[in-house]
């Protein structure tokens, strides 16, 4: 998957009709285009911004297929004395894209994949922009950033270490599916001056990952990975829950492993032996986590999600099982 992205920074308020009005209220002197890249246009357009208001505009080119990319639109055009918006409809119009005004960015892509984008920003689930992780997160301002065709996982890395600095957990947990890794997801952005949440709204928006938060997360889910059956209820899912672990890191450990993991940090003054874990897979996925205060049934949860296992409970054991085949439709 390929992904370009030009972003230039720090437009204006929330309302898109606010946005646009703040646009057309700046008018340049002149402006002329020779077979220029669309990306080279949107340069100018930000620089422009930046020297008219003392502050730069945030344009994205939304392309996830990479068909922009591919058809490598030109634009050649003369205006003079005319409004910064109608600027944009002429390059979104010479590039047969469209552009959408969403809080602070200005998009543009082609309509397919802003109506995407549209979607997704729809069927979000409001909790995660409540979440407590996400409210804390909008008041980490991020430093400058560049990527160029940065594996999704490094970015993400980045952002745990943003966190980190400022003082938070960095807890960001990858789900990924046989389609989408975050190997392969590849990132190109040049940033300033955003916050951290947007900057995780954004890296999820353009590699293709969903975003979902709990008590202890964000989590960055690849959009066909498996669905976790509802929590079992009993003792065992109880106490795994209230047992927390000061900090963990885990690169690539099989499930045997972390199995082993569980059990021996299981073990308490209350329950000396620990729960007995039994596998009932053979799953070669294996499990990469990095948390600070994660409870052992946070653990087991993302360890389930990473390697399409599930499990079940009685009063001593705990039974590690493989996800049922999904349905056929």
């Amino acid at each position: 998957m390929k992904i370009w992205v030009l972003i230039f920074l720090g437009l204006l308020g929330i309302s898109g009709s606010a946005e646009e009005k703040s646009l057309s209220q700046l008018q340049l002197d002149s402006v002329e285009f020779s077979n220029a890249d669309l990306s080279s246009v949107l340069s100018f357009l930000g620089d422009k911004a930046k020297q008219m208001k003392g502050k730069p505009a945030n344009f994205m080119l939304y392309d996830p297929s990479g068909e922009l990319a591919k058809a490598d639109k030109k634009i050649t055009l003369s205006l003079k004395n005319v409004p910064f918006s109608e600027v944009i409809k002429y390059v979104t119009k010479l590039s047969q894209t469209e552009f959408l005004i969403d809080r602070r960015v200005v998009w543009i892509g082609y309509p397919a994949a802003l109506q995407k984008l549209r979607s997704r920003r729809a069927s979000r689930n409001s909790n995660i922009m409540t979440s407590p992780a996400f409210q804390r997160m909008a008041g980490i301002s991020g430093p400058n950033i560049e990527f160029s065709n940065t594996p999704f996982v490094e970015v993400v890395e980045s952002l745990r270490q943003l966190d980190r600095a400022a003082s938070g957990p960095g807890n960001f947990v990858i789900i990924e599916s046989d389609t989408l890794t975050a190997a392969d997801a590849k990132l190109s952005m040049k940033v300033s001056g955003l916050s951290l949440t947007e900057l995780v709204q954004y890296s999820a928006e353009l590699s293709g990952f969903r975003l979902r938060a709990d008590r202890n997360a964000i989590i960055f889910r690849a959009p066909d990975s498996r669905v976790q059956p509802v929590l079992p209820p009993g003792r065992i899912t109880t106490y795994l829950g209230e047992r927390e672990l000061d900090k963990i890191s885990l690169v690539e450990v099989p499930v045997p492993d972390m199995a082993q993991f569980i059990g021996h940090h299981s073990k308490s003054s209350a329950a000396p032996k620990g729960i007995n874990v039994v596998l009932f897979t053979s799953t070669a996925k294996t499990v990469t986590l990095d948390l600070i205060k994660p409870r052992l049934l946070d653990i087991l949860r993302y360890m389930n999600e990473q390697t399409d296992t599930t499990f079940q409970v009685d009063k001593t054991t705990m039974k590690i099982i493989d996800l049922p085949p999904p349905k056929e439709n």
